[in-house]
């Protein structure tokens, strides 16, 4: 049998509900990182990065060198393979809104527009009609960053708002 060494915590097996939680959080605790979060991968939505970073920009907080060569990878080896866009996740095909934000999020972090990856992205979006006919929330967040009017953007409804 092959076993991988993870450096898990080794906890005793539970007999009752209450020693199982009380194994949730001793392992929880136990792989905490320094920071005070837990390493992992949002696999999921690929616009949620962008809306961050947009944040982290329009209110001047520095973004380490570091995270930005390390984002820039992550949002390249998710790039549609084919269309050359960014979906709304990791296994959708291309849309306008996945497309717009990590498009201007790679280009805050520094990628070239001449780049490759970059063109194709850009191909992608022309060939719907552009950012403008986007969903609502990339026009929000392209109007935070000052790149398009906040006239694009249509109203939401309080629910909405509540339910975020």
């Amino acid at each position: 049998m092959l076993t991988f060494t993870q450096g898990l915590p080794d906890l005793p097996h539970a007999k009752t509900p209450q020693q199982a939680a009380e194994n949730g959080v001793s392992f929880l605790g136990k792989v905490q990182l320094p920071s005070g979060q837990w390493a992992s991968e949002c696999g999921g939505p690929l616009f949620m990065l962008s809306c961050v970073v947009i944040a982290w920009y329009v209110t001047n907080t520095p973004i380490p060198p570091e995270y930005a060569v390390e984002i820039k990878r992550y949002l390249f080896g998710r790039q549609h393979p084919e269309e050359g866009g960014w979906g709304w996740h990791v296994e959708a095909r291309s849309s306008n809104l996945g497309t717009a934000l990590n498009y201007v999020l790679l280009r805050i972090l520094g990628a070239s527009k001449d780049d490759p990856r970059m063109v194709r992205a850009r191909k992608f979006l022309h060939s719907l009609g552009g950012a403008v006919y986007g969903p609502s929330m990339s026009k929000f967040w392209l109007s935070v960053l000052g790149v398009m009017e906040w006239d694009c953007v249509s109203p939401f409804l309080p629910e909405v708002w509540y339910a975020l």
